[in-house]
Order: structure tokens, then sequence, then C-alpha cells
């Protein structure tokens, strides 16, 4: 017979659940403040002069202004990608924390039940022992005092 262990009301329940999993916000308070120092910079850019791009070797490249609007809306559609991306590359790993946190609890848990398993075992094999004993002495100790003495 199989004896099933209730679980203790202090344990978490840690059975895979079947609701479908939580959908996250595109962004994460990082990629919000991300998204927003973004768009301030394209706002900034948009408000100055962006009829050129200034390259790091001290080249200017002249452009029409009506390409340098172009330009802002672009690098904000990548610094909104990128700023997604990252955000959901944090959930990922917070889930996948919780998800390792997850399993060494539910380690903890069966290692707990196994040496409790393993306890009341050995308690139970103790008090047969111990009856197996005490049933050796009564026996020994009536053998003894039926025996007739010369």
């Amino acid at each position: 017979m199989v004896q099933v262990v209730p679980p203790v009301e202090s344990e978490p329940d840690l059975a895979e659940s079947s609701d479908p999993p939580k959908r996250r916000p595109w962004f994460d308070r990082q990629g919000i403040i991300q998204a927003h120092a973004g768009f301030v910079v394209a706002l900034i850019a948009l408000l100055s002069s962006y009829d050129h791009i200034s390259l790091p070797a001290g080249i200017n490249l002249q452009l029409q202004q009506q390409w340098g609007v172009w330009f802002i809306l672009a690098s904000m559609a990548l610094v909104l990608a990128d700023a997604q991306l990252a955000s959901q590359s944090r959930h990922r790993e917070a889930d996948q924390r919780l998800s390792a946190a997850n399993e060494a609890a539910r380690e903890r848990i069966k290692a707990d039940r196994e040496r409790k398993r393993s306890a009341l075992r050995a308690q139970q094999q103790a008090r047969s022992h111990f009856g197996f004993c005490e049933a050796v002495a009564i026996v020994f100790s009536s053998a003894t005092n039926s025996t007739p003495t010369q």
C-alpha cells in the first residue's frame, strides 16, 4: 500500500498551473526610461540643426532638411525596438531566475519529505525490533521459569 503524505500548509504550491502565462508589458521601467530618453534626444535633434550629419572623422555630411526628419524618425524606431528587446530580455531572465528558485524549492521539499519518510521507516523498524526483542524476552523468561530446577 502506498502511503500518501499530505502537503504541509506552509509549503508553497509549486505545481504547474494550467493558466496561460500572463502577458508582459512591452516595456519595463528601464525600457520606458530608455524610450523617453531617446524621444528627448530626437526632439533636441529635430528642434536644432538637423540638416547635416557629423561623422567622427570631422566630416560633415550635408542633408536636405526633409531627410533629417526621416533619419530622426528612423532612429526613434530603433530606440523603441532596442528598449522593447532589452525589456523582454530582462523579463526572460527574471522568469528563468524564478523558475530556478521554484525548482530549488521543489528539490528541498522533496528531500525534506524523503527525510521524513526515512525517519518514519526507521522509527517503525525500531518499534518492530523492540517488539521482537520484547517477545524474545518474554519467551526466554517463560522458558527459564518453566524449566525444572534440580
